[in-house]
């Protein structure tokens, strides 16, 4: 123990105890000397390092139907779980259950965005229709929700023990109701058919016949009275005539014999009064025949016209009774009332089809989900079973009971901001999981044009896509991503960028310090800049050789 206290005592002693030339050594300043280092021949490259998130190249959150059993809102309560993390799923698959109602999985470009009913059209029905193609059922490419798609829907659903919920509350009253009106309007057109079929049937024969023996009788009774007229009449002007002249011929007589008597002596006064008497009878009845003349004959006439015109009349009226016997039956208003009651049936016919190609089986907005490609992935669970479907869902997506994803894997990268000018799309670039050693080789799709938060730095970063073939067990994994931005052909002569200055006049230069200890200035033209180094070229190709030592201090 002595021994090793007068050891360190002589130590501590010997290090504070200097000559006085050894004192002003120390206070004098090194000679100034050059910091240089060599130039070299290698191949240069400019990188950009970075990591990447491997992750699925699509997902879906599938957040649950919004209808109970019984078509109302549904309780929210997970009252199924049919899948498991790493779970491949196909089309037609059921995953989840809320409330007593299903969710299937379809392939699909477009995410459900509504219930779907029947009559629809959109992406949304081409992919329904497709999916249950995929499964087995015929419900065609029609693009509309109809019978087809409807039957195929219901056999989903029944097939997997569920209720179809119905396009309304009322629609089997509603069918029925339309059923009816079509019936009511057939059968008032059956009647109006019938009705017009009766108003023009054509009379039968017996009727034909005894209305042309009408004419024919009617006829000969014309005939008749015209051909019995003139005689009639010629009859009626002898009868008048001869009464005219029987009664000239009287009143003569009489003349006559009044004119004996009263140049007769012997006649008495009384035989004259009695002559004179009976010539002024005579001359009132010539008179009277005179004058009645024309008027028989006129009346006469008149009664045989009257004779032809009633012949005329009943022969015009047998005549009228024959044509309407013959012609054919007048049913234009029976017609227009066929044609009104046709159009009530297309209507109602109409009205049905219409309400049918609306109702049936519909798919409520959540029981389908779509995903861009199937099988896919099940990515995470969060459903628990006797748990509320809201909140939260695995990896923080809200209202996710179930994160699907597709097979195939992409990776993001997060692109620092000053290198964001060395990366470029379809740049080749090496992906490397450092716990392994794996590295594969991808090639950039797309970078952001806008600055962004690096969700794994943190910091402002451009952020893009990487395309490789990436293995499965890579999912999720952050890896290490190396861009090559520019590299030379071949080894060149490089220096540390420290070493290249500039002139006046600018032209760039190095310094090289020579045996002797002087230095030499050297004309270079510079080219590519990578890790601290940059390639040069002599413009005096013997003036800068590789091993030549280069100033980069003093």
């Amino acid at each position: 123990m002595a021994i090793v206290c007068a050891t360190v005592a002589a130590w501590f002693v010997g290090s504070k105890v200097q000559s006085s030339d050894q004192a002003a050594a120390r206070a004098t300043a090194p000679p100034a000397s050059l910091v240089t280092a060599p130039v070299e021949r290698r191949v240069l490259s400019a990188t950009v390092i970075t990591r990447a998130d491997v992750v699925s190249a699509t997902s879906v959150n599938v957040a649950g139907p919004t209808l109970d059993a019984q078509g109302g809102a549904g309780s929210g309560i997970v009252t199924g779980v049919f899948v498991e993390r790493g779970d491949q799923v196909a089309a037609g698959a059921r995953i989840v259950e809320v409330a007593g109602r299903p969710v299937f999985v379809f392939a699909g470009p477009t995410p459900a965005f509504r219930s779907l009913l029947p009559g629809m059209t959109g992406a949304d029905v081409d992919a329904l229709q497709a999916g249950l193609m995929a499964v087995g059922c015929a419900a065609g490419d029609s693009g509309i929700y109809d019978d087809a798609t409807k039957s195929c829907v219901g056999q989903l659903y029944t097939a997997t023990g569920y209720t179809v919920v119905r396009s309304s509350p009322t629609e089997v009253a509603d069918l029925a109701a339309a059923t009816n009106v079509v019936a009511d309007a057939q059968d008032a057109l059956a009647l109006a058919e019938l009705t017009a079929a009766e108003a023009g049937r054509q009379p039968s024969g017996g009727g034909v016949t005894a209305a042309q023996a009408a004419v024919d009788d009617a006829q000969r009774m014309f005939d008749a009275a015209a051909w019995t007229r003139p005689g009639l009449i010629a009859q009626a002007t002898r009868q008048a005539t001869d009464t005219v002249g029987s009664t000239a011929s009287a009143l003569d007589t009489a003349t006559v014999a009044l004119s004996t008597l009263t140049v007769d002596q012997t006649a008495t006064p009384a035989d004259i009064a009695a002559a004179q008497a009976l010539r002024d009878d005579s001359q009132r009845a010539y008179d009277a025949a005179l004058l009645d003349q024309p008027r028989l004959i006129e009346a006469a006439t008149r009664q045989a016209d009257d004779a032809v015109a009633a012949a005329q009349s009943a022969l015009a009226t047998a005549r009228a009774t024959l044509a309407d016997a013959t012609a054919s039956p007048d049913s234009s208003m029976q017609q227009l009332m066929v044609e009104q009651q046709q159009r009530s049936v297309d209507r109602a016919r109409q009205a049905l089809a219409g309400l049918q190609a609306v109702s049936g089986a519909v798919v409520p907005f959540g029981e389908i989900v779509f995903v861009p490609e199937l099988p896919a992935r099940v990515d995470a669970v969060g459903a628990v079973v006797g748990s509320p479907a809201g909140g939260d869902g695995p990896g923080g997506r809200s209202g996710a009971l179930i994160v699907l994803a597709s097979l195939a894997l992409e990776a993001h990268v997060s692109i620092p901001q000053a290198s964001g000018t060395l990366v470029q799309e379809q740049m080749s670039v090496e992906l490397l999981y450092e716990a392994t050693g794996e590295s594969i080789t991808g090639v950039v799709r797309s970078i952001g044009d806008e600055l962004e938060i690096s969700p794994t730095s943190g910091q402002p970063s451009y952020l893009g896509v990487i395309d490789a073939a990436l293995p499965e067990h890579w999912s999720g994994l952050n890896v290490r991503a190396t861009f090559t931005a520019a590299t030379t052909d071949d080894a060149m002569l490089v220096v540390p960028s420290a070493a290249v200055s500039s002139a006046a006049d600018g032209q760039t230069r190095v310094q090289i310090e020579l045996d002797d200890g002087t230095v030499q200035t050297v004309a270079v033209d510079v080219g590519l800049t990578a890790d601290g180094f940059v390639q040069v070229v002599a413009v005096d190709p013997d003036a800068l050789v590789e091993g030549d030592r280069v100033v980069i201090a003093r």
